[in-house]
């Protein structure tokens, strides 16, 4: 089993507040494929697109039906405007896959350090 471990060392919210959308998920026919930023898509990371925040922009999403949120970083765009895309892995902390498209609040924040760290 994975376990992600995020640690934000410094973060600071740099928009009051959040702006709430919906939030879908890509299908698995994306992965391997090139991103806007031109990283390789995966469905098996923390990351999203949109048309909001300027890539590599790290967002905090929100599920306000269960206060569940995950950070993600925006690698790529998105064709419907005022949506945000997740990978599968980042939709899942939120929601079931089987939702399809979640209500959600999303809050850009910076940060100094990020350390994602997996172990098996």
């Amino acid at each position: 089993m994975r376990l992600l471990t995020i640690s934000l060392l410094v973060a600071s919210v740099f928009a009051s507040q959040a702006h709430a959308t919906t939030a879908s998920y890509y299908a698995n026919n994306f992965n391997g494929r090139k991103t806007a930023n031109g990283e390789t898509f995966s469905n098996q990371k923390l990351t999203c697109a949109s048309n909001k925040y300027s890539l590599g922009t790290y967002v905090e999403v929100t599920n306000p039906k269960n206060n569940k949120s995950v950070i993600c970083k925006v690698n790529d765009r998105i064709g419907k405007s005022g949506r945000i895309d997740l990978s599968q892995k980042a939709f899942k902390e939120l929601a079931p896959l089987s939702a399809g498209i979640v209500k959600v609040e999303v809050k850009p924040i910076q940060q100094e350090n990020i350390e994602l760290a997996y172990q098996e």
